[in-house]
């Protein structure tokens, strides 16, 4: 086995990795690689300033970071996590990532195993003489990967799991039930979400859940590259809707138009510069994705009142 498994308790425990694996070393095996993820519940939780890696395959999994930005790419959409937010992607996702920072990113990945996630919801879905035969399984829902909040629920228990991997190998068992009430709360969330999906005003199920997946695409795409200059014609692109029915459904899902929620995004992006950092007002301008400084701050005095140096100053 390669050195990147750092902590082997047993099948059925949760394991750590506190390295990015190096793909590109000489006789990596891929193939086993992948292996482990299904065989048992995966942490990561490594540091980089700069590393990239191309499409992989990847298990159900919850994609944290403890501070910076880390990105993810899918055959859909592109997803910033950063402080505020964690990314769920399902089994057999194909994706890559990257990180490139100034300063070191920690990033915190939970992965959950095949028979893992089989049995926890053979658990919820059996009867009890059937539990007692040990003859269940059961498969994952498909959930819906999107960038979600960080909510009472989920990152909670989460962060029971990141304080515990300091101990993980005599707190194993712990952290193994800590990972059954994680699941239970992914799949509450994905209640709520399909509460959400019902609400869309449409006749079949099936187009609900395909219209509010790619809205989330459209609306995670902003949130990750607002800084950038993209327009309505990128966003709706990569939602793969026509530009007037997705600004319709866009507004009528988020109560804002795209563009709306875009300056709506870079005006708060702004404010939180201004208060936390000694950027320049100029500097501050370019990085929300304004190459104006008069435009961005006549949009900026629009959302608070007061011009960007007023602001600051006021804040102080």
């Amino acid at each position: 086995m390669h050195k990147f498994i750092l902590r082997m308790i047993s099948p059925n425990a949760v394991s750590l990795m506190s390295d990015f694996p190096d793909f590109k070393i000489r006789g990596f095996n891929m193939g086993e690689y992948n292996q482990q993820f299904r065989e048992r519940n995966m942490i990561i939780c490594a540091r980089s300033k700069d590393i990239y890696y191309d499409k992989h395959w990847g298990c159900l999994s919850l994609k944290f970071v403890i501070n910076g930005d880390e990105y993810y790419q899918t055959g859909h959409s592109t997803y910033g996590v950063d402080c505020s937010n964690f990314l769920i992607l399902n089994r057999d996702t194909e994706y890559s990532s990257f990180i490139h920072s100034p300063q070191i990113v920690e990033s915190f990945t939970l992965n959950f195993a095949d028979d893992f996630t089989s049995s926890t919801l053979a658990s919820l879905n059996s009867k009890h003489e059937d539990l007692l035969e040990n003859n269940t399984t059961a498969n994952m829902p498909q959930l819906v990967e999107r960038l979600y909040p960080r909510d009472k629920n989920i990152f909670p228990v989460a962060a029971k799991i990141y304080e515990r991997i300091g101990e993980l190998e005599e707190r194993n068992e712990e952290v193994a039930e800590l990972y059954i009430d994680l699941l239970l709360s992914v799949l509450k969330s994905n209640l709520l979400v399909n509460e959400e999906i019902n609400d869309i005003q449409k006749a079949k199920l099936s187009t609900r859940q395909e219209l509010y997946k790619r809205l989330n695409y459209a609306k995670d795409f902003i949130d990750t590259c607002f800084s950038e200059d993209i327009n309505l014609d990128s966003i709706s692109t990569v939602a793969c809707m026509n530009r007037e029915y997705f600004i319709r459904q866009f507004k009528i899902h988020y109560k804002l138009t795209p563009n709306q929620y875009l300056i709506k995004k870079r005006m708060e992006a702004a404010r939180r510069r201004l208060l936390f950092t000694e950027e320049s007002i100029s500097n501050i301008c370019c990085e929300v994705g304004y190459s104006d400084l008069s435009s961005f701050g006549k949009l900026f005095k629009r959302y608070f009142k007061l011009t960007p140096e007023n602001y600051r100053n006021q804040a102080r």
